[in-house]
């Protein structure tokens, strides 16, 4: 415990890197087309949808050398299974880069277009933007 808390107060520098290379990785995911959903943390969810498509997904990650953890019915929605992807503070730009380019070079294989996970961040794309309020007098 007192090596735990040492770290915590010392060494800010990992929390700085951890979020630096979650913003990176959620960011260049996100104009690959992967829908993130909004998230900020360091565990990055790719929603394939049903367990056979992310039976895919695993499969072509794995092939390259990319490891995720499958999460499937009952631990979320039927249908809305996932690969969380699971950012460090260790990771080097080269790392980082090999993941952007596996998850760009499998977007066909994967069916990354038919998600849908894809079609909800689409649509959510293409809606008008809100209104902003009147401001009261």
């Amino acid at each position: 415990l007192a090596a735990t808390l040492e770290v915590i107060h010392d060494e800010h520098w990992r929390r700085r890197a951890l979020e630096a290379n979650a913003a990176l990785l959620r960011q260049a995911l996100d104009d690959l087309g992967y829908n993130l959903n909004g998230s900020q943390s360091q565990i990055i969810a790719l929603e394939s949808g049903s367990e056979r498509q992310t039976i895919v997904l695993r499969d072509a990650l794995e092939a390259r050398g990319i490891f995720g953890s499958v999460f499937c019915a009952p631990a979320t929605p039927k249908n809305r299974a996932l690969i969380r992807l699971s950012v460090n503070a260790m990771l080097t730009p080269d790392a980082l880069a090999r993941i952007v380019d596996v998850c760009r070079e499998i977007r066909g294989e994967v069916g990354l277009a038919d998600w849908a996970s894809t079609r909800r961040k689409k649509a959510q794309s293409a809606a008008p933007a809100e209104p902003a309020e009147a401001a009261v007098a």
